[in-house]
């Protein structure tokens, strides 16, 4: 076969390749939302309360000022390992690890998620992913109770 020949019908498959995966968003889809981020006070993550903390204390590995809402801002959280509760106020989202700041390197640190449990204080939309009541322990719970059955 002649080596132009295969080379165009090569080059053809992978431009029409590129073209159907641009037209149908491979990278993220937005209708695969977290069943943890869905609906505003009755999903699991996004129940409008957070471990308190003050803001100086906080250990917010991640502010984002390019999310634009909640619903996103919750979405991040469940999507980054490290994110234990997020917070969306004042057109930013805040997502908060396990950890406060100056406490890491004290032989028994305070956490996050060791911390009472009230109402977000940058915003109204707000929630907890992977505390022990947040929504990803709830939902393995679920899960566990239900693979029993």
């Amino acid at each position: 076969m002649n080596y132009k020949i295969f080379w165009t019908i090569f080059s053809s498959y992978l431009l029409a390749f590129a073209i159907f995966a641009y037209a149908h968003n491979y990278e993220t889809p937005k209708d695969k939302i977290s069943i943890c981020c869905k609906t505003p006070e009755k999903s699991l993550g996004w129940t409008n309360t957070l471990h308190k903390y003050t803001y100086p204390n906080i250990n917010p590995f991640k502010v984002d000022n390019l999310i634009s809402t909640a619903q996103e801002c919750c979405q991040a959280c469940v999507e980054h390992q490290d994110c234990v509760q997020w917070d969306f106020g004042q057109n930013t989202c805040l997502l908060v690890g396990n950890g406060l700041l100056g406490q890491e390197l004290s032989a028994d640190p305070v956490k996050t998620c060791d911390l009472v449990t009230g109402p977000p204080t940058r915003g109204t939309d707000a929630g907890i992913i992977r505390c022990s009541d947040g929504c990803i322990p709830k939902l393995r719970k679920y899960w566990k109770h239900h693979d029993k059955n």
